[in-house]
């Protein structure tokens, strides 16, 4: 049986500014296998909210357990011969993307650095999920759009991110009182 990826960039959080004036105007660029796929950019926004749906063809669903999912957000500058900057990665083993038939449910990935001289901060929130080729889109947008309607409660997978709501990662830690020093 024949697969297709689905990766539904649904939102980003609390993003790096990169343009110099306090913003970012950023896209997101995902890579499965020597596929590449990538959403709009949203002029002057670090909270950006795609909800596009990216579909990538599966050429063989047995090697889908050793595979992955590269997932960069980007700030695309305003000359297209200035390039773009890095805000932040992710990789997912497709191992832990539910099966055809299955629901997808969007998780929050926090951002990942690209080496260690990178400034990032943020999340991307992601709906990822397979269907059979067969299936078409068509019968995949009607199941999502049911599963809006009606949400249900579904046990996460080891290993798998965690949906968080941005307004608990925007929430400051409590000040904890110094200690007191030992005298010897």
């Amino acid at each position: 049986m024949t697969e297709k990826l689905v990766v539904e960039v649904v939102a980003a959080h609390n993003l790096m500014p990169k343009d110099g004036q306090g913003s970012s105007s950023p896209f997101v660029e995902v890579e499965f296998g020597h596929q590449k796929r990538r959403t709009r950019p949203k002029s002057k926004d670090l909270n950006p909210v795609w909800n596009e749906r990216l579909v990538f063809s599966v050429s063989d669903a047995d090697d889908l357990p050793y595979r992955s999912i590269d997932v960069a957000v980007y700030n695309e500058r305003i000359s297209a011969a200035s390039g773009r900057n890095f805000l932040g990665k992710v990789r997912i083993p497709v191992a832990s993307v539910p099966g055809p038939g299955e629901e997808g449910i969007p998780q929050l990935f926090p951002l990942e650095k690209r080496s260690i001289f990178s400034h990032i901060r943020g999340e991307i929130s992601l709906k990822l999920y397979r269907i059979a080729a067969s299936g078409d889109l068509q019968v995949a947008k009607a199941k999502n759009q049911q599963s809006r309607e009606k949400p249900q409660m579904k046990q996460q997978k080891p290993n798998a991110a965690i949906a968080i709501p941005p307004s608990v990662l925007t929430q400051k830690p409590p000040e904890l009182a110094p200690r007191p020093r030992r005298r010897c």
